[in-house]
């Protein structure tokens, strides 16, 4: 067959559908545009797993009715104005993606006000684009709220497989809000997570605390044990690691009594480079291994250290844009970062080695 160009609306899909995997990436993107607008409230409703219907609500700074028709236009955005802004980049959004590539594989609302219009805004969009010729004056309170339906509606088979795990996807998205409500509590940001059916899943109080939030996301077991952890490292002339980290990390390897899968690391190891909620698999290793190598094994498979850091490197050390989701990054120094924080955990680690664990074990 002959080499053609594909569509425009092919190749939005097909990029659409590597930005949202699934409704927790949408979510994701959505949670921290709220709290690029400033949101200290955030409430996050969800339907079928976030199949059906994906709702946040915040009470930020809203969306300029001049601008909302380009709030769906792909690599349109407030964040960025050359490439070189990347290497410094504050926001957690900087494409211009994430809502233009929800819009090409689900229908989106928005209702919006900002605190020096008269009036709320409503639109809706469809790939990329608004279906109305213009904004609809509305009522409405100052913030956003951006309703996201039938997500996957024109990708049958991704839709019909993730169908078959609805718990699942919610559970995943609980994990994404009960990860901001942690790392924003001391901020005096609260996040609520419910079902559309339901009670509210996820409630953390405006103005809490860090360990009151990790209560609420992971239970009273992880939070009635936690060691506050701080490294650090300046550059000079012969030294150029450049990063400072702080968190909460666990005395003892205890099994969490909320959230999902009780059983996996994944969900009691938490971390954010420079705000922004990524994995890395060097850091959570270093954790994990520092646990291992107790005198007592503390650590099994069905007990793992619980560990929320957050790092901040220079934005230059660190590459946010390897991957579509911007789940994944780089940084320079990874190495001597790890082994940094291998020495600074192990007296917290040796300090409780000879101590019962509660509940025994």
């Amino acid at each position: 067959k002959p080499i053609i160009r594909l569509d425009q609306t092919v190749v939005n899909r097909i990029a659409a559908g590597e930005v949202v995997a699934r409704p927790a990436n949408a979510l994701k993107e959505l949670l921290e545009n709220c709290l690029d607008a400033g949101a200290r409230t955030i409430a996050v409703e969800v339907a079928d797993g976030g199949l059906k219907t994906l709702r946040i609500r915040d009470d930020g700074s809203g969306v300029r009715t001049s601008e909302l028709p380009l709030l769906c236009e792909r690599f349109a955005t407030s964040k960025l104005r050359n490439f070189e802004d990347l290497q410094d980049v504050q926001t957690f959004g900087f494409r211009g993606e994430a809502l233009a590539s929800i819009s090409h594989v689900a229908k989106v609302h928005v209702l919006t006000k900002t605190r020096d219009e008269p009036c709320a805004y409503k639109q809706t969009f469809r790939d990329g684009k608004p279906v109305e010729k213009a904004p609809t004056p509305c009522a409405g309170t100052d913030g956003t709220t951006i309703t996201v339906e039938d997500m996957f509606f024109n990708l049958k088979t991704r839709r019909k497989a993730l169908s078959s795990s609805t718990s699942e996807q919610y559970a995943a998205i609980l994990r994404v809000c009960g990860a901001y409500a942690i790392h924003t509590a001391a901020r005096g940001v609260s996040v609520s997570c419910r079902k559309t059916r339901g009670g509210t899943d996820l409630n953390t109080a405006s103005g809490g605390t860090t360990t009151a939030a990790i209560a609420a996301v992971h239970g009273a077991a992880a939070a009635s044990d936690l060691a506050p952890f701080h490294c650090d490292a300046t550059p000079g002339p012969d030294r150029p690691l450049d990063f400072k980290l702080d968190g909460f990390v666990s005395r003892r390897c205890v099994q969490t009594t909320r959230g999902v899968h009780k059983v996996d690391g994944l969900q009691r190891f938490t971390l954010f480079i420079n705000d922004r909620l990524v994995e890395s698999l060097s850091i959570k290793r270093a954790v994990d291994e520092t646990y291992a190598n107790r005198p007592d094994r503390a650590s099994t498979p069905l007990a793992k250290p619980f560990a929320y850091l957050s790092l901040r490197v220079p934005g230059k050390h660190v590459d946010v844009n390897v991957h579509p989701t911007k789940r994944e990054v780089h940084f320079l120094y990874e190495t001597e970062l790890c082994t940094a924080l291998r020495l600074a955990l192990a007296p917290i680690v040796a300090a409780a080695a000879g101590e019962r664990r509660p509940g025994g074990g």
